[in-house]
């Protein structure tokens, strides 16, 4: 469910919504010219320990949430809450955000 990108507990009791009064983390967007290249930097994600909520193939909009580890495909059109209400291209993430957010949970980091 595309909530788990938000919500860290959201899965364990949607239904109940005790899960509204934990603090929203803020993923961010980005936006990929196919689904092919989508699907490419997914399997990235995957690979570096995210883990995918939420995923169709009618939209290229990815949401990454770097705090949680999990990453999801957006539903339908419409405006998603992201990190500095910004939409990145997948170079602008990778070189802003991505390359700095692997080094800094690498296992070689000692801090």
């Amino acid at each position: 469910m595309l909530m788990e990108v938000y919500y860290e507990h959201y899965a364990e009791n949607y239904l109940g919504r005790y899960w509204e009064k934990e603090s929203k983390s803020i993923p961010y967007m980005i936006l990929f010219p196919s689904a092919d290249e989508m699907h490419r930097f997914m399997e990235v994600l995957r690979g570096d320990g995210l883990r995918c909520v939420a995923s169709n193939s009618d939209y290229k909009g990815l949401l990454v949430n770097l705090e949680l580890r999990r990453y999801g495909v957006i539903h339908f059109a419409c405006k998603h809450s992201c990190v500095g209400d910004r939409n990145y291209t997948p170079n602008e993430f990778i070189s802003e955000v991505y390359k700095h957010w692997k080094s800094m949970n690498s296992p070689n980091n000692d801090e």
